[in-house]
């Protein structure tokens, strides 16, 4: 089952399953680092609207949440 990155719960880690969003926030992703297969843990998420931040290989990474509602991701249980 997938989820919307926007909507994981502080302090869970999560594999991306799936990115909806144009080539160039793809681009920008893979950039960062991160791409699907790739496991993640959620950091902070805004209540009101503000980035999702995420903890990928030693850094922070503050996603935007338009961008987080297009990322899907999975947990593993």
């Amino acid at each position: 089952m997938s989820f919307k990155l926007s909507d994981i719960t502080e302090g869970l880690e999560v594999t991306i399953s799936e990115i909806t969003a144009g080539e160039g926030a793809i681009k920008n992703l893979t950039n960062l680092g991160l791409s699907v297969g790739n496991t993640i843990k959620i950091l902070r998420r805004s209540r009101l609207g503000g980035p999702v931040v995420v903890y990928y290989r030693g850094s922070e990474i503050a996603i935007g949440r338009g961008l987080a509602l297009k990322i899907r991701v999975s947990r593993d249980i």
